[in-house]
């Protein structure tokens, strides 16, 4: 029954990628493309799904115990109704007797406490909800947190599809699509596969409502419910690129300044601004929240024991401190891990998909050297992935948060990559 269920869901999202206008519009990508790739996708959720039931723990892996927690919150539907409403919704969510749900979850609470929203609990709700219709089948959460990226890949697409050359799609669809950490680690029941549908349908439908003027109902809805879910998630993510884009639509307007000086400027004011804003109004200080998170880290991987931690030296809420781990954190992300980091399977996978990443960096260096014309999409492509592999490398010193927090800047690198190589590609598919 279980093996049907799976093939009805897969048949029904498969419908809604035909029928949708939403799909489509993307030159060179047909119908049959999108349908392979999230057949890809749902393959590589099962091969994630098997590799961490053989060879990790269960009940403390990512993968499992969201969807266990999740199971938990469900369950409470048929017993305390009243009781599920409150934990999925939050209202009222602190009642103390709801701890006897809590307690049993591995997820819920952290083993720290942080500034920021714990957005373990989007997924685990995420879960709850979806358990109510799927049974409990994972593999039909699987397909299902599938499709959700692949709508926010697609929308990521979407949005890069006018800023490239037309030849370039079927290369720029594909190549994101197979980016290989990406493609892991978006296939699974994780906070990943929400963060890419929130970042794509919030660049989709920004761009459609400044460059395009599309200022429709739904285009205002989506965007909403897109920048809540990049806060209440990964509030990083958001900082990070406002200023990026404020940046790339202001040039388009004044093309007369220097596209470097420009984006150098604007990301500089808005750190001024952060910086203000948690002094004077928020009560505390973007340098111990950044510490705060790395510290956190720290100690965690301490704690269990994890052989990935790259280094034990905690940062300190000051300026220069933080300013120490800029370029150490930037070059981790870039190179680490390597193939002397480990000797597990997705430690070495990730070792050689870094060295696809080297040559595209190299590349893209042997094009500023000669001078190649950087426009100022590149450019916004680029800071992008410069400034989340700094914060992520900088944060998170953990082979395997490398490897995960660094997924959302890799279709920015291919895309400025692709942008930059002088071939026009003709499809005959």
């Amino acid at each position: 029954m279980s093996f049907f269920a799976v093939i009805l869901v897969f048949l029904i999202f498969g419908l809604i990628i035909k029928f949708s206008p939403f799909f489509k519009g993307i030159p060179q990508i047909k119908f049959h493309h999108i349908i392979v790739a999230f057949f890809i996708k749902c393959i590589s959720g099962f091969v994630l799904l098997h590799i961490y039931s053989n060879y990790y723990n269960i009940e403390t892996a990512d993968v499992f115990k969201y969807f266990n927690d999740g199971m938990i919150m469900k369950d409470a539907l048929w017993k305390a109704p009243a009781d599920f409403f409150r934990m999925i919704t939050g209202i009222n969510g602190n009642a103390e007797h709801l701890n006897d749900y809590y307690s049993q979850m591995v997820g819920w609470f952290r083993p720290w406490d942080e500034h920021v929203y714990n957005d373990n609990r989007i997924i685990i709700r995420f879960n709850a909800i979806l358990g109510v219709f799927s049974g409990g089948n994972i593999k039909v959460h699987i397909i299902v947190a599938n499709f959700l990226s692949l709508v926010g890949l697609i929308a990521l697409v979407k949005f890069f599809k006018d800023k490239i050359n037309e030849s370039k799609s079927y290369i720029a669809f594909w190549g994101i699509l197979l980016f290989p950490s990406l493609l892991f680690w978006s296939s699974g029941i994780l906070k990943e596969n929400i963060l890419l549908f929130a970042l794509g349908l919030f660049l989709l439908n920004l761009d459609l409502i400044i460059s395009l003027k599309k200022r429709n109902t739904i285009n205002i809805i989506m965007l909403i419910i897109s920048i809540a879910l990049l806060l209440f998630m990964k509030a990083y993510i958001f900082i990070l690129i406002i200023p990026l884009l404020a940046t790339y639509y202001l040039f388009k307007r004044f093309s007369n300044f220097s596209a470097i000086g420009l984006y150098v400027g604007v990301f500089s004011l808005w750190i001024v601004f952060l910086f203000a804003l948690g002094y004077l109004y928020l009560g505390y200080s973007p340098l111990h929240v950044i510490a705060e998170k790395q510290n956190n880290f720290v100690r965690f991987a301490i704690d269990v024991e994890a052989g990935s931690l790259i280094s034990q030296r905690l940062m300190q809420p000051n300026l220069s401190s933080i300013l120490s781990f800029i370029p150490v954190g930037f070059w981790n992300t870039l190179t680490r891990p390597h193939f002397l980091d480990g000797n597990s399977i997705i430690i070495l996978f990730a070792a050689l998909e870094n060295i696809m990443i080297w040559i595209i960096v190299f590349y893209i260096i042997i094009s500023a050297v000669l001078k190649k014309q950087f426009n100022s999409f590149v450019l916004f492509c680029l800071a992008f992935v410069v400034v989340t592999f700094t914060f992520v490398g900088m944060t998170a010193p953990i082979y395997g948060s490398l490897v995960r927090y660094k997924i959302f800047a890799l279709p920015f690198l291919w895309i400025a990559f692709i942008n930059l190589l002088d071939f026009k590609y003709r499809k005959n598919v």
